[in-house]
């Protein structure tokens, strides 16, 4: 809920980013919505402090009067996936990736 700056997050399925309902958007999201941009964002990738790879999007929801009500976030961890692709590409490849 973009109307609830600092306490946006108002419902979570699942626990990839250990978010918790209260908690404040992400400084990407603030940095958007305060430039107006308010495209969606889709299949992007970002980074957990903890450094697990996320695979992610963001729609973002506009009110009647044009200003960013709410944003969907999905994230997915792909972490793994980007583990198995640089095995692979070392494997296939050669050490030094040429």
């Amino acid at each position: 809920d973009l109307q609830r700056i600092p306490n946006t997050v108002r419902a979570i399925a699942g626990d990839v980013t250990r978010r918790q309902i209260g908690d404040p958007p992400t400084d990407k999201l603030l940095e958007r919505v305060a430039a107006g941009d308010f495209s969606h964002e889709i299949g992007y990738r970002s980074q957990l402090p903890d450094g697990r790879i996320l695979q992610s999007t963001t729609i973002i929801y506009i009110d009647r009067e044009g200003r960013a009500a709410a944003a969907l976030c999905l994230n997915a961890d792909v972490s793994a996936w980007v583990t198995l692709r640089s095995a692979l590409d070392r494997f296939v490849l050669g050490h030094d990736g040429s």
